[in-house]
């Protein structure tokens, strides 16, 4: 029964090991997005070319970006391959339309926070 016991235990350990072997083998295969993008650490709008993960769709690298010349010599820390969501770059024509129509501009993004701690502070200013 012991003997038993351990040949199977043997012979899952053995295929776990083969499976492990074989996913390490085989070399990761990336795909390259290019994105025009709002680079919060330049301030400015980039063009980057991006290896990205195929199963997840992270960035895992950057291969050329616009915030430098030439495109290729990336020479920052690439902080933004840790953000949770890159951001897009704003349409600055049609910013610059509003501004010249007299038009409020609005956020890019508004979330429930956001709302909910305008409306504390307008309380709190109310109060005083």
């Amino acid at each position: 029964m012991l003997l038993s016991f351990l040949i199977v235990l043997a012979m899952g350990f053995g295929l776990a090991l083969f499976v492990w072997k074989v996913s390490t083998a085989s070399p990761v295969i990336n795909r390259v997005v290019t994105r025009w993008l709002w680079c919060r650490f330049r301030t400015q709008n980039v063009n980057a070319e991006f290896q990205e993960d195929p199963w997840s769709g992270r960035p895992v690298d950057i291969s050329r970006c616009t915030a430098f010349t030439p495109p290729s010599e990336i020479t920052c820390d690439k902080d933004c391959l840790r953000l949770r969501r890159l951001d897009p770059a704003p349409d600055l024509d049609a910013d610059a339309e509003r501004v010249a129509e007299g038009m409020l501009i609005p956020p890019l993004r508004s979330t429930a926070d956001t709302d909910r701690v305008a409306e504390e502070l307008l309380v709190e200013l109310q109060r005083r």
